[in-house]
């Protein structure tokens, strides 16, 4: 066996953040005064944007793309067509070496995946605070455990990966993406699933979570659960009622409501249809 003792050395430290998340913008939004101190990281999750600088500049980043703006560089967004959906990463940092990137870039999948650690722990945490239509940076004030530092370890992982692996813009997704990144993305998912059972949540909603497409999506599910997911999103839910069947603690309407289903014929109808049983005929079982 063979061990080295390393010194672990950090070349990269983000302190402060403020984070703008919108899955609308339609108009143009500039950054506020105070974050003029601030790297602004911007990433176009659906639709083009334009970057918005001084005396009428403007620089297109397209769908999936990055654009890591300088501290003391004015600047804002705006869609480029009739709407975007864009997150925003104002954060500080003294590296130097964030200077040789700045500007635009692809986005590799393992740079999205650490970017949707980062959103999914932002929304965790954020008390969005609105201003008209649009989101101001929002204040924290959430309570997950670790949210905060899940955060900055991602977003400090995400910036060190754009130094050593950059991508020119327009060539999303160059890098390719590992079996063990798969399984992660698949896993990240299946957790984010089984923390939403009482919502009814759509592909959509699955691909802005997490900042992929959907034919990645699909892709996933057909590869390790060998089906759709939003079909194994409906069996977590019949799982979790079994549970509630078996606690006998809610009756059969308060578990449909519960599980977000739209009524309890359709409850009723998919759990036989999982199962094999109606509700009745398992509690009588589990007996």
């Amino acid at each position: 066996m063979y061990y080295t003792n390393l010194k672990l050395k950090r070349v990269l430290k983000t302190t402060e953040a403020a984070f703008i998340y919108t899955d609308s913008l339609t108009d143009r939004l500039f950054f506020d005064e105070e974050l003029l101190g601030f790297w602004k990281l911007i990433y176009a999750i659906k639709g083009g944007i334009k970057i918005l600088f001084p005396g009428g500049r403007a620089q297109y980043t397209g769908e999936g793309q990055l654009m890591l703006i300088p501290p003391e560089q004015e600047s804002g967004i705006a869609a480029a067509g009739t709407e975007a959906h864009t997150f925003c990463i104002a954060f500080k940092c003294g590296c130097r070496r964030l200077c040789d990137i700045a500007g635009p870039h692809g986005s590799s999948d393992e740079q999205k995946l650490y970017l949707s650690h980062i959103l999914n722990n932002v929304k965790q945490i954020l008390n969005r605070k609105r201003h008209g239509s649009q989101d101001k940076a929002p204040s924290f004030s959430g309570n997950a455990f670790g949210a905060h530092q899940s955060v900055k370890g991602y977003l400090e992982l995400l910036l060190l990966d754009m130094i050593n692996n950059p991508l020119p813009p327009g060539k999303n997704a160059a890098a390719p993406r590992t079996a063990s990144a798969d399984r992660l993305m698949y896993e990240k998912i299946c957790e984010y699933l089984g923390q939403n059972l009482s919502v009814n949540l759509t592909v959509e909603d699955i691909c802005k979570s997490f900042s992929i497409s959907s034919s990645a999506v699909k892709k996933l599910f057909a590869l390790y659960s060998g089906g759709g997911v939003i079909k194994f999103f409906h069996r977590l839910k019949i799982e979790r009622a079994k549970e509630y069947i078996i606690d006998n603690v809610l009756n059969f309407t308060e578990i449909s409501e519960a599980l977000g289903f739209s009524s309890l014929h359709y409850f009723s109808r998919y759990f036989k249809l999982v199962t094999g049983m109606s509700p009745t005929e398992f509690a009588a079982a589990a007996k």
